[in-house]
């Protein structure tokens, strides 16, 4: 007994004593949290194993009974990169539970991206709605909401949200309205008079107004592109028609769309690089096409179509049209009006 007393006294038996119960507790504390990890682990595994499951299945409702919170938005943005419908589940089970408000407007406005990826445009403008019940000034989804209206073609609409936002004072705001003022008067079919007043606010709104006139009034249109000095950004709308005369002898780069399409033989050289490489593959036995891409302002992806806004970014781009050349299968000639 003295010699256990004389242990208890010691003083480096007490801090190794408690050395070894901080351990301990630090010990239990781990294995409790890996035995939830493995816990939470196993449910996630479970679903992930059937990817078909929806929310009326036991995995999902297992999982949404049990997981947390966060594990489930992670794995909601995980599914809507590669099963959007899947992850759509999730969040509608997650509006289920109990939400705080920044927690339920995070699940709303995932679930809003998911409906508009997948082109629900109703089901998006009623989530977005929601959204606003509970954050009015929300940027986002104002915007995503006048998207929606602006794929419907509801421009009305779209211009009326437009106004929440200008007192939001969101940057580029006056560009959004004379695009979806134009688009409006041109969805209307509007006098073409009111169509290039606002398409003379900048040289893309300029292109979309040239590009309508092309279909609904030629004459208007050659008149339009003699009036206007630099050509080059609609060199597509141009390629595939025939160039009046009159206007071709006064603008340098018709004539070099002639040149290049061998309308026009007068041995010139043609300043766009492009063209030039077509021309002067006229009479050779290798031959070869324009074609055009399409590449966003803000996120540099490139399609095949031009679009208004970026499929992508959803960025209101005006598309800067790239030039391309590709040859043309043997014996097929030189396809000058693509």
């Amino acid at each position: 007994m003295q010699h256990f007393n004389f242990l208890y006294k010691d003083s480096l038996f007490s801090i190794a004593l408690f050395t070894f119960i901080i351990a301990l507790v630090i010990l239990l504390e781990q294995a409790r949290a890996y035995f939830t990890r493995k816990k939470n682990k196993k449910f996630l595994q479970k679903f992930a194993q059937n990817q078909n499951a929806y929310a009326s299945s036991e995995n999902l409702d297992e999982l949404l009974k049990h997981a947390k919170i966060s594990n489930l938005m992670f794995l909601a943005r995980a599914y809507s990169k590669a099963d959007v419908e899947m992850s759509i589940e999730i969040l509608k089970g997650l509006l289920n539970r109990p939400l705080k408000d920044e927690e339920k407007i995070a699940v709303l406005d995932l679930l809003a991206k998911n409906y508009f990826s997948v082109g629900y445009l109703q089901k998006t403008k009623d989530t977005v709605k929601e959204i606003l019940r509970f954050s009015p000034r929300n940027v986002e989804a104002l915007l995503k909401l006048l998207h929606a209206y602006e794929l419907e073609k509801d421009y009305s609409k779209a211009l009326e949200t437009l106004e929440c936002l200008e007192e939001l004072e969101v940057v580029e705001i006056e560009t959004i309205k004379n695009y979806l003022y134009l688009m409006h008067l041109i969805e209307n079919k509007e006098e073409a008079a009111k169509i290039l007043h606002v398409s003379k606010a900048s040289l893309d709104l300029k292109k979309i107004a040239l590009n309508y006139l092309k279909s609904y009034d030629e004459n208007l249109f050659w008149q339009e592109i003699d009036a206007t000095e630099r050509l080059e950004n609609v060199i597509d709308l141009l390629w595939d028609m025939n160039i009046p005369a009159f206007i071709l002898e006064k603008h340098a780069l018709l004539q070099d769309i002639a040149r290049s399409q061998g309308l026009l033989l007068d041995n010139k050289f043609c300043q766009v690089f492009e063209l030039e490489v077509l021309r002067a593959l006229l009479n050779s036995p290798m031959k070869a096409r324009l074609t055009f891409e399409y590449r966003c302002k803000h996120c540099k992806q490139i399609f095949p179509f031009e679009s208004h806004r970026c499929p992508v970014c959803y960025q209101l781009a005006f598309m800067d049209m790239v030039l391309k050349i590709s040859k043309e299968s043997y014996g097929g000639g030189l396809n000058a009006r693509n």
